[in-house]
């Protein structure tokens, strides 16, 4: 039976056969597919950009919105997630993310020093310079 679904990620890894009842333990039930009617789990792994090089795939148990930026491409991800303590916990995430290139080097300087992090509205768009 096929049923045609659309691959959410292009050029990543898809397994089959991934039994999730071993909780994160897959790699027991671990078998390689290249048709996404046969899979059930896709991974970070690249299968075209060679060998060690994944795109970040997370399973984020709270709820999350995800806005289009002005920036055509670029998105804004809110986490409604409350995290006691800045320094301690969000600047070692910001710090991650920009270093895996996630979010830009300079993103995360911004948010050191002002001591939290900040997005422009959805609604608010760039001024571009002159």
């Amino acid at each position: 039976m096929t049923t045609n679904h659309n691959n959410p990620m292009l050029g990543q890894v898809l397994l089959k056969s991934v039994r999730f009842d071993s909780g994160y333990d897959v790699l027991a039930s671990l078998e390689r597919t290249d048709d996404i009617d046969e899979a059930n789990a896709i991974t970070s792994k690249t299968s075209d950009l060679g060998d060690g090089v994944h795109k970040l795939l997370l399973d984020i148990d709270l709820p999350v919105q995800v806005f289009p930026s002005s920036t055509p491409g670029h998105f804004h991800l809110y986490i409604d997630h409350p995290i006691q303590g800045f320094q301690e916990k969000v600047v070692p995430i910001i710090d991650a993310l920009a270093a895996a290139g996630i979010v830009e080097q300079g993103y995360a300087a911004a948010c050191r020093d002002q001591g939290f992090t900040t997005l422009r509205l959805p609604w608010v768009k760039k001024e571009m310079a002159a």
